[in-house]
This record gives structure tokens, C-alpha cells and sequence, in this order.
């Protein structure tokens, strides 16, 4: 028996980090060193892809339509010894996680071996996680989730997303002050994070988002002119009179 420390037992806790780290190293052992960075990513990308579950039976449908999603205090054994699927440790020692776990373990790895990486969350039709690397001075989002979703497809195509294509695909809404944060520890300098106004999302520099004549705009508003019973924007060229807006 263990030293229970605020109901956790932590000679167990240790014993569960000193299995996950031998597991990390077992892993790393077997990336090639003639690999590069990128080509380093994309093996630990595949092993996760190729090696670990997502376990779907944890979703419990909170809402109507089975719309909104949490997730229950469901954990595995390892060794005798409790894990919670939320965390890293069940992605690499029981192959078998949700998000969370697997971002995290995917992160601690690339960070063993000399690569930056961060955990990015956001929302997709639920609640998600998944990481963010510097390449040539770029963000480049890895989606290990989905590439398991779709590991029997298209998996490669959730690896190295750009901000626009991971927003273009499957991710609605990224937080955006851990996005700020994550840019910043990757050295990464000016790289506007989205933002969405008036329900549409854009990207860089936000301009005022105004309504005119029930038709959402961005950036300057040039007021409507009705022409010949038409009602345009900005100036028109061939307007030899004035006339009056409305």
C-alpha cells in the first residue's frame, strides 16, 4: 500500500510515470536517426495513428439530437493501477484515449526529442484537443484524432494542416488566448490567430463588420445608391447624376 496523498495513492502515481516515460523511449528507440525533423513527426504521427484507439464508447450524450457530448470517469488498468482515459497515460500504456490524452502523450514525445509542440483546444461538434508544431516559421496543426478517424482513408490529410484548412475542415472554433500563447512559445511571430465576427470567421487583422440593406459587409462601408431602380455598393462609374440612398 501506497501513501495516500489527497485520496491518491503515490507510489502508484510514480510507478505510472515511470512506465509512461520507459514507453516514451521504447517509441523513440525506433524513429530512424536519419530522419528529419518533418520526417520524425510524421513517424510519431503514423505510430499514434496506426497504434492507438479512440475509445468513442466514452461519449455520453447530454443533450438533444446527440448534439452535445461529455465524457465519462471511465478508467483502464494498467498493471494493476487505475488510469484515467482523459490522460496522457492511457494513450501510450493502454493504447486507448480520448483527445486529451492523446495531444498530450504526442506532445511529451516530440519534446524528448527536440521539438517544440503544443496542445491547441477548441471545438469541433464537441470539445477537442490536438497539437500545433513550428514549420519553416509556420504553424502547422497534427490532428492525431481524426487522422484515427479516418486511419482506414485519408489519414495523412490531418497532418501538418495549416490554419486555414484545419478551420476549412473539421475545427469551428480555437481558443484564441492559448493559440496567442502557443505562437509565442513556438517563436512564432506575427501570425494573426482567427477571428470570427458577425458569425463569419476571418483571418489576420479584424475589419468592422457592418449591415447594410440586410447584406453583411466587412472592412469600409461605402453607403448603397439606387440606380435605375438598383441598389449597388461602393461608387458607380457610370453615374453621370446624383441620387439619393435610402
Amino acid at each position: 500500500m501506497g501513501i495516500i496523498i489527497n485520496g491518491r495513492d503515490e507510489t502508484k502515481a510514480k510507478k505510472l510515470e515511470y512506465y509512461y516515460n520507459k514507453e516514451i523511449d521504447k517509441i523513440i528507440s525506433k524513429i530512424p536517426n536519419t530522419l528529419n525533423e518533418i520526417e520524425k513527426l510524421r513517424f510519431l504521427y503514423e505510430y499514434f495513428v496506426k497504434n492507438i484507439e479512440y475509445d468513442h464508447d466514452l461519449r455520453i450524450n447530454r443533450g438533444e439530437n446527440g448534439k452535445n457530448y461529455a465524457f465519462d470517469s471511465k478508467t483502464y488498468n494498467y498493471k494493476d493501477i487505475e488510469v484515467p482515459m482523459v490522460q496522457k497515460y492511457s494513450a501510450l500504456l493502454c493504447k486507448k484515449s480520448i483527445c486529451d490524452g492523446i495531444s498530450n502523450a504526442f506532445k511529451d514525445i516530440c519534446e524528448k526529442i527536440g521539438i517544440k509542440c503544443e496542445v491547441l483546444e477548441g471545438t469541433t461538434t464537441i470539445q477537442h484537443g490536438w497539437n500545433l508544431v513550428s514549420v519553416n516559421g509556420e504553424p502547422k496543426h497534427i490532428d492525431i484524432t481524426w487522422g484515427i478517424f479516418n486511419k482506414e482513408y485519408n489519414y495523412m490529410k490531418y497532418f501538418l494542416m495549416s490554419q486555414e484548412e484545419i478551420m476549412n475542415s473539421h475545427v469551428k472554433i480555437i481558443n484564441n488566448e492559448q493559440y496567442k500563447n502557443a505562437l509565442n512559445n513556438l517563436n512564432i511571430s506575427n501570425y494573426n490567430p482567427p477571428k470570427e465576427v458577425g458569425g463569419i470567421r476571418i483571418y489576420g487583422e479584424e475589419k468592422p463588420t457592418k449591415k447594410v440593406g440586410g447584406i453583411r459587409i466587412h472592412g469600409e462601408e461605402k453607403p448603397p445608391k439606387e440606380v435605375g431602380g438598383i441598389k449597388i455598393y461602393g461608387i458607380d462609374k457610370n453615374e453621370k447624376t446624383s441620387h439619393k440612398t435610402r
